[in-house]
Protein backbone atom coordinates (compact mmCIF):
# COMPACT_ATOMS: atom_id res chain seq x y z
CA UNK A 1 0.00 0.00 0.00
CA UNK A 2 1.44 3.80 -1.39
CA UNK A 3 1.48 6.34 1.10
CA UNK A 4 2.74 8.93 -0.75
CA UNK A 5 -0.25 11.45 0.33
CA UNK A 6 1.34 11.49 3.84
CA UNK A 7 4.84 10.99 2.99
CA UNK A 8 4.92 14.31 0.79
CA UNK A 9 2.98 16.49 2.85
CA UNK A 10 5.03 14.58 6.78
CA UNK A 11 7.95 17.24 6.57
CA UNK A 12 5.62 20.55 5.15
CA UNK A 13 3.60 19.87 8.11
CA UNK A 14 6.41 19.35 10.65
CA UNK A 15 8.35 22.63 9.09
CA UNK A 16 4.52 24.88 9.66
CA UNK A 17 4.34 23.47 13.58
CA UNK A 18 7.76 24.78 14.36
CA UNK A 19 7.50 27.77 12.27
CA UNK A 20 4.22 29.30 14.07
CA UNK A 21 3.81 32.76 14.77
CA UNK A 22 5.26 34.56 17.62
CA UNK A 23 1.72 36.20 18.11
CA UNK A 24 -0.42 32.73 18.13
CA UNK A 25 2.28 31.22 20.60
CA UNK A 26 1.46 34.59 23.13
CA UNK A 27 -2.11 33.92 22.87
CA UNK A 28 -1.92 30.54 23.39
CA UNK A 29 0.88 31.11 26.23
CA UNK A 30 -1.62 33.39 27.50
CA UNK A 31 -4.81 31.05 27.69
CA UNK A 32 -3.06 28.27 29.00
CA UNK A 33 -1.75 30.54 31.94
CA UNK A 34 -4.91 32.30 32.47
CA UNK A 35 -6.76 28.91 33.03
CA UNK A 36 -3.83 27.67 35.77
CA UNK A 37 -4.72 30.72 37.68
CA UNK A 38 -8.24 29.95 37.79
CA UNK A 39 -7.35 26.36 38.61
CA UNK A 40 -4.98 28.10 41.25
CA UNK A 41 -7.80 30.53 42.54
CA UNK A 42 -10.40 27.78 42.93
CA UNK A 43 -7.77 25.79 45.38
CA UNK A 44 -6.58 28.80 46.99
CA UNK A 45 -10.41 30.33 47.94
CA UNK A 46 -11.82 26.69 48.93
CA UNK A 47 -8.70 25.94 50.84
CA UNK A 48 -10.43 25.10 53.99
CA UNK A 49 -12.73 22.64 52.16
CA UNK A 50 -9.97 21.07 50.83
CA UNK A 51 -8.09 20.64 53.93
CA UNK A 52 -9.41 18.03 55.54
CA UNK A 53 -10.06 16.09 52.69
CA UNK A 54 -6.56 16.35 51.76
CA UNK A 55 -5.45 15.31 55.55
CA UNK A 56 -7.70 12.36 55.31
CA UNK A 57 -7.40 11.19 51.82
CA UNK A 58 -7.38 7.59 51.28
CA UNK A 59 -3.82 7.99 49.61
CA UNK A 60 -3.47 3.87 49.13
CA UNK A 61 -5.51 4.16 46.12
CA UNK A 62 -2.99 5.81 44.68
CA UNK A 63 -0.72 2.82 44.71
CA UNK A 64 -4.11 1.41 41.86
CA UNK A 65 -3.74 4.32 39.82
CA UNK A 66 0.18 4.63 39.03
CA UNK A 67 -0.17 0.79 37.68
CA UNK A 68 -3.64 1.13 36.08
CA UNK A 69 -2.03 4.27 33.90
CA UNK A 70 1.15 2.20 33.00
CA UNK A 71 -1.46 -0.54 31.34
CA UNK A 72 -2.55 2.28 29.62
CA UNK A 73 0.44 3.21 28.32
CA UNK A 74 1.88 -0.13 27.49
CA UNK A 75 -1.42 -0.76 25.21
CA UNK A 76 -0.81 2.26 23.93
CA UNK A 77 2.45 1.40 23.17
CA UNK A 78 1.32 -2.06 21.30
CA UNK A 79 -1.04 0.55 19.13
CA UNK A 80 2.32 2.94 17.96
CA UNK A 81 3.95 -0.79 17.12
CA UNK A 82 1.53 -1.88 14.88
CA UNK A 83 0.98 1.87 13.33
CA UNK A 84 4.96 1.96 12.54
CA UNK A 85 5.14 -1.48 11.33
CA UNK A 86 2.16 -0.93 8.88
CA UNK A 87 3.96 2.24 7.74
CA UNK A 88 7.25 0.28 7.58
CA UNK A 89 8.67 2.96 10.57
CA UNK A 90 9.48 0.52 13.13
CA UNK A 91 12.73 -0.57 14.59
CA UNK A 92 11.74 -3.20 16.63
CA UNK A 93 9.30 -3.48 19.93
CA UNK A 94 11.90 -2.27 22.43
CA UNK A 95 13.29 0.52 20.24
CA UNK A 96 9.18 1.60 19.46
CA UNK A 97 8.38 1.76 22.91
CA UNK A 98 11.35 3.67 23.95
CA UNK A 99 11.05 6.29 21.25
CA UNK A 100 6.89 6.42 22.17
CA UNK A 101 7.92 7.04 26.10
CA UNK A 102 10.78 9.51 25.75
CA UNK A 103 8.39 11.61 22.92
CA UNK A 104 5.85 11.43 25.52
CA UNK A 105 7.81 12.98 28.29
CA UNK A 106 9.34 15.64 25.61
CA UNK A 107 5.40 16.38 24.62
CA UNK A 108 5.80 17.87 28.30
CA UNK A 109 8.11 20.20 27.71
CA UNK A 110 7.36 24.29 26.64
CA UNK A 111 6.67 24.45 22.94
CA UNK A 112 3.77 21.99 22.04
CA UNK A 113 5.49 20.28 19.41
CA UNK A 114 8.08 18.90 21.05
CA UNK A 115 6.65 15.45 21.86
CA UNK A 116 6.29 14.83 17.62
CA UNK A 117 9.88 16.73 17.07
CA UNK A 118 11.26 13.97 19.34
CA UNK A 119 9.97 11.29 17.50
CA UNK A 120 11.03 11.99 14.62
CA UNK A 121 14.51 13.17 15.63
CA UNK A 122 14.67 9.63 17.51
CA UNK A 123 13.42 7.65 14.60
CA UNK A 124 15.42 9.94 11.88
CA UNK A 125 18.95 9.15 14.31
CA UNK A 126 17.73 5.26 13.40
CA UNK A 127 17.76 6.10 9.55
CA UNK A 128 13.81 6.72 9.15
CA UNK A 129 12.71 9.59 7.36
CA UNK A 130 11.10 12.56 8.70
CA UNK A 131 7.99 12.34 6.34
CA UNK A 132 7.10 8.82 6.87
CA UNK A 133 7.62 8.94 11.19
CA UNK A 134 5.36 12.33 10.59
CA UNK A 135 2.72 10.18 8.43
CA UNK A 136 2.56 7.37 11.28
CA UNK A 137 2.13 10.08 13.79
CA UNK A 138 -0.83 11.84 12.14
CA UNK A 139 -2.44 8.14 11.49
CA UNK A 140 -2.14 7.27 15.01
CA UNK A 141 -3.72 11.15 16.10
CA UNK A 142 -6.69 10.06 13.62
CA UNK A 143 -6.93 6.88 15.22
CA UNK A 144 -7.34 8.28 19.19
CA UNK A 145 -9.85 10.94 17.91
CA UNK A 146 -11.74 8.51 15.96
CA UNK A 147 -11.63 6.02 19.20
CA UNK A 148 -12.05 8.54 21.12
CA UNK A 149 -15.20 9.74 19.61
CA UNK A 150 -17.11 6.01 20.22
CA UNK A 151 -16.10 5.44 23.94
CA UNK A 152 -17.44 9.24 24.25
CA UNK A 153 -20.58 8.58 22.38
CA UNK A 154 -20.66 4.98 24.45
CA UNK A 155 -20.02 6.53 27.75
CA UNK A 156 -22.68 9.20 27.31
CA UNK A 157 -25.30 7.09 26.93
CA UNK A 158 -24.05 4.74 29.88
CA UNK A 159 -24.21 8.82 31.97
CA UNK A 160 -28.15 8.65 31.03
CA UNK A 161 -28.54 12.36 30.02
CA UNK A 162 -32.09 11.77 28.81
CA UNK A 163 -33.52 9.66 31.41
CA UNK A 164 -33.18 6.49 29.42
CA UNK A 165 -34.07 3.02 31.50
CA UNK A 166 -30.73 0.78 31.46
CA UNK A 167 -32.28 -1.69 28.44
CA UNK A 168 -32.51 1.35 26.30
CA UNK A 169 -29.01 2.53 27.13
CA UNK A 170 -27.74 -1.01 26.44
CA UNK A 171 -29.34 -0.99 22.99
CA UNK A 172 -28.21 2.27 22.30
CA UNK A 173 -24.56 0.92 23.00
CA UNK A 174 -25.30 -2.75 21.20
CA UNK A 175 -25.97 -0.24 18.26
CA UNK A 176 -22.93 1.70 18.30
CA UNK A 177 -20.70 -1.52 18.40
CA UNK A 178 -23.14 -3.41 15.70
CA UNK A 179 -22.12 -0.48 13.17
CA UNK A 180 -18.62 -0.48 14.01
CA UNK A 181 -19.08 -4.44 13.97
CA UNK A 182 -20.33 -3.63 10.24
CA UNK A 183 -17.72 -1.93 9.15
CA UNK A 184 -15.72 -4.73 9.62
CA UNK A 185 -16.95 -7.05 8.02
CA UNK A 186 -18.84 -5.21 5.00
CA UNK A 187 -16.47 -2.95 3.24
CA UNK A 188 -19.44 -1.24 1.32
CA UNK A 189 -20.76 -0.32 4.84
CA UNK A 190 -17.45 1.35 5.89
CA UNK A 191 -17.29 2.82 2.13
CA UNK A 192 -20.36 4.79 2.87
CA UNK A 193 -19.48 5.88 6.44
CA UNK A 194 -16.13 7.61 5.79
CA UNK A 195 -17.86 9.89 2.90
CA UNK A 196 -18.38 12.44 5.45
CA UNK A 197 -14.63 11.92 7.23
CA UNK A 198 -13.19 13.20 3.85
CA UNK A 199 -12.98 16.44 4.47
CA UNK A 200 -11.94 16.18 7.99
CA UNK A 201 -8.50 15.37 9.72
CA UNK A 202 -9.89 11.63 10.13
CA UNK A 203 -9.08 11.32 6.01
CA UNK A 204 -5.97 9.72 6.66
CA UNK A 205 -7.45 6.37 7.67
CA UNK A 206 -9.78 6.10 4.53
CA UNK A 207 -7.41 4.37 2.54
CA UNK A 208 -5.37 2.46 4.80
CA UNK A 209 -6.54 -1.27 5.42
CA UNK A 210 -9.45 -1.66 6.90
CA UNK A 211 -8.67 -4.77 9.36
CA UNK A 212 -6.02 -2.80 10.42
CA UNK A 213 -7.69 0.50 11.28
CA UNK A 214 -10.05 -0.80 13.16
CA UNK A 215 -7.59 -3.14 15.39
CA UNK A 216 -5.91 0.18 16.13
CA UNK A 217 -9.68 1.34 17.07
CA UNK A 218 -10.02 -1.47 19.49
CA UNK A 219 -6.31 -0.79 20.74
CA UNK A 220 -6.76 2.75 21.65
CA UNK A 221 -10.35 2.60 22.77
CA UNK A 222 -8.37 0.08 25.80
CA UNK A 223 -6.39 3.18 26.28
CA UNK A 224 -8.93 5.49 26.52
CA UNK A 225 -11.18 3.89 29.01
CA UNK A 226 -7.96 2.71 30.92
CA UNK A 227 -7.25 6.35 30.93
CA UNK A 228 -11.18 7.06 32.52
CA UNK A 229 -10.47 4.04 35.16
CA UNK A 230 -7.42 5.62 36.74
CA UNK A 231 -9.35 9.05 36.76
CA UNK A 232 -12.10 6.68 38.95
CA UNK A 233 -9.62 5.17 41.12
CA UNK A 234 -8.33 8.96 41.64
CA UNK A 235 -11.48 10.39 42.66
CA UNK A 236 -11.78 7.24 45.24
CA UNK A 237 -8.81 8.87 47.27
CA UNK A 238 -11.25 12.24 48.70
CA UNK A 239 -14.22 10.14 49.39
CA UNK A 240 -15.77 7.14 48.37
CA UNK A 241 -18.09 7.05 45.09
CA UNK A 242 -20.25 4.06 43.65
CA UNK A 243 -19.50 2.28 40.70
CA UNK A 244 -22.39 3.74 38.93
CA UNK A 245 -19.93 7.34 38.41
CA UNK A 246 -17.62 5.31 36.32
CA UNK A 247 -19.26 6.41 33.20
CA UNK A 248 -19.27 10.01 34.10
CA UNK A 249 -15.43 9.95 34.81
CA UNK A 250 -14.72 8.21 31.18
CA UNK A 251 -16.82 11.30 29.69
CA UNK A 252 -14.72 13.73 31.81
CA UNK A 253 -11.04 11.61 31.16
CA UNK A 254 -12.01 11.48 27.35
CA UNK A 255 -13.54 14.61 27.07
CA UNK A 256 -10.79 16.75 28.29
CA UNK A 257 -7.97 14.23 26.80
CA UNK A 258 -9.65 15.03 23.46
CA UNK A 259 -9.80 18.56 23.94
CA UNK A 260 -5.42 18.31 24.16
CA UNK A 261 -5.56 16.16 20.88
CA UNK A 262 -7.56 18.30 19.08
CA UNK A 263 -4.66 21.44 20.58
CA UNK A 264 -1.58 19.18 19.70
CA UNK A 265 0.22 22.40 18.68
CA UNK A 266 -0.71 24.50 22.06
CA UNK A 267 2.98 25.62 23.45
CA UNK A 268 1.62 23.94 27.09
CA UNK A 269 -1.29 22.01 27.58
CA UNK A 270 -1.38 22.70 31.11
CA UNK A 271 -4.06 24.17 32.98
CA UNK A 272 -5.90 24.03 29.95
CA UNK A 273 -6.79 20.25 29.95
CA UNK A 274 -6.75 20.52 34.04
CA UNK A 275 -9.73 23.11 33.87
CA UNK A 276 -11.68 21.02 30.75
CA UNK A 277 -11.22 17.46 33.10
CA UNK A 278 -12.46 19.85 36.21
CA UNK A 279 -15.62 20.87 34.26
CA UNK A 280 -16.68 17.67 33.53
CA UNK A 281 -16.25 15.70 36.59
CA UNK A 282 -18.71 18.66 38.38
CA UNK A 283 -22.00 16.42 38.39
CA UNK A 284 -20.02 13.90 40.54
CA UNK A 285 -17.87 15.85 43.18
CA UNK A 286 -17.79 19.33 44.15
CA UNK A 287 -15.44 22.18 42.09
CA UNK A 288 -12.36 22.06 44.36
CA UNK A 289 -12.23 18.54 44.42
CA UNK A 290 -12.58 18.08 40.76
CA UNK A 291 -9.60 20.85 40.47
CA UNK A 292 -7.55 18.54 43.14
CA UNK A 293 -8.57 15.42 41.35
CA UNK A 294 -7.06 17.07 38.32
CA UNK A 295 -4.10 17.67 39.27
CA UNK A 296 -3.53 14.73 40.75
CA UNK A 297 -3.75 13.31 37.35
CA UNK A 298 -1.51 15.28 35.57
CA UNK A 299 1.19 14.19 38.57
CA UNK A 300 0.23 10.50 38.41
CA UNK A 301 0.24 10.82 34.32
CA UNK A 302 3.87 12.49 34.28
CA UNK A 303 4.98 10.49 36.99
CA UNK A 304 4.46 7.30 34.81
CA UNK A 305 5.33 8.41 31.73
CA UNK A 306 8.84 9.50 33.14
CA UNK A 307 9.21 5.55 34.21
CA UNK A 308 8.42 4.35 31.33
CA UNK A 309 10.81 6.52 29.46
CA UNK A 310 13.55 5.47 32.26
CA UNK A 311 12.90 2.07 32.45
CA UNK A 312 12.43 1.22 28.20
CA UNK A 313 16.00 3.54 28.05
CA UNK A 314 17.50 0.94 30.70
CA UNK A 315 16.17 -2.14 28.85
CA UNK A 316 17.37 -0.99 25.52
CA UNK A 317 20.70 -0.07 26.92
CA UNK A 318 21.14 -3.32 28.79
CA UNK A 319 19.97 -5.13 25.63
CA UNK A 320 22.88 -3.05 23.13
CA UNK A 321 25.57 -4.36 25.99
CA UNK A 322 24.33 -7.85 26.43
CA UNK A 323 24.37 -8.47 22.73
CA UNK A 324 26.89 -6.23 21.50
CA UNK A 325 25.51 -5.77 18.17
CA UNK A 326 22.17 -3.74 19.37
CA UNK A 327 18.63 -3.91 19.32
CA UNK A 328 17.21 -6.45 17.35
CA UNK A 329 14.61 -5.71 15.11
CA UNK A 330 11.23 -7.52 14.85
Amino acid sequence: MEYTGFLTTGRDQLNRLATDRRLVRGIRWGLSMAAFLVLGYVVVENWRMLAPLLNHGAYGWLAVALPVYLLAMAVAMVGWHSISRTLDVSRGALLDSTFYALSMVAGRLPGGIWGLVARVYLYKSDSVTSGRVVAAWAIEQGVMLASALLCLSSCLIMTNPIGWSSSGRALAVTFLLGVVGLCVKRPAVSSCLSIPLRKTPLRVLIDLERKSVFRWFAVYAAVWLLGGLLLFVLLQVFGPLPLTDLSQAEVAWIGSRGVALLLTVLPTSFGITEISLALLLTPVVPGPVAVAVAVCARLITTLGEALVAGGATIVGRINQHGTGIGIERD
